[in-house]
């Protein structure tokens, strides 16, 4: 079981990317099984479909997790460029 925290499309000069951050129940088989953060990013296809993943990481506490997803945004806008006006 998952739950949807955050969800960004972040769209650059030259890319655009799909960054996304989840509550989900570990596979670890404890009872009851431990919960986490999972943040996931893709770059996105012409037509905005999911395409090369190039994040996954994990954070325990929901601050952290909201940091690193805030991080992770802001870092594709550095490395790419902004999205010019048309």
């Amino acid at each position: 079981m998952s739950i949807k925290i955050i969800q960004s499309y972040v769209y650059t000069k030259d890319k655009n990317f799909l960054v996304s951050t989840i509550y989900r129940e570990s596979s670890v088989t404890a009872n009851p099984a431990p919960w986490f953060y999972e943040i996931f990013g893709w770059e996105l296809n012409d037509d905005n479909s999911k395409g090369k993943q190039i994040i996954e990481d994990a954070s325990t506490f929901r601050n952290h997790a909201l940091e690193k997803h805030n991080e992770y945004c802001t870092g594709l806008i550095e490395q790419n460029g902004t999205k010019e006006k048309p």
